[in-house]
């Protein structure tokens, strides 16, 4: 396993595309104290060692390791939601804008100041496109 081992989760969006969620991170550090925790338990269930290393230190540490790395992954996934919310209301919002350019487009049409003054280009300013003409002349 990979010092920074990471669980890749794919997510469906409403459309159907995929995006892909943050990565969730795990700890080498963690798998390493469960390792060690089970062997020290085999050993002698109550171990002490002295100087405060003690199997209940030990497994204390462990479940707090745990519950921050828990937390951090919790947030991750509480941001894709935010995020995802996010890109939800920008998409409405988008829909929202072309509906008044829409509306403004069929109550004034496209060659008023109305539908210029919102950022609209009247077919009559736009350039026609020119046709390249041949050139003829002979080397």
């Amino acid at each position: 396993m990979k010092n920074s081992s990471l669980i890749l989760q794919n997510k469906k969006q409403k459309g159907g595309e995929n995006i892909m969620a943050r990565a969730k991170r795990s700890s080498i550090e963690l798998d390493k104290s469960h390792k060690l925790l089970n062997a020290l338990t085999a050993i002698d269930g109550k171990l002490d060692l002295g100087n405060n290393l003690t199997l209940v230190k030990l497994n204390e540490s462990v479940s707090a390791l745990e519950l921050k790395l828990k937390t951090y992954n919790d947030m991750l996934s509480a941001v894709d939601l935010k995020k995802e919310d996010l890109e939800n209301a920008e998409k409405d919002q988008h829909d929202l804008l072309k509906r008044f350019v829409d509306g403004v487009k069929s109550k004034y049409g496209t060659e008023s100041d109305a539908y210029a003054t919102i950022g609209g280009t009247r077919p009559s300013d736009r350039k026609t496109p020119q046709k390249n003409k041949p050139n003829n002349k002979t080397s």
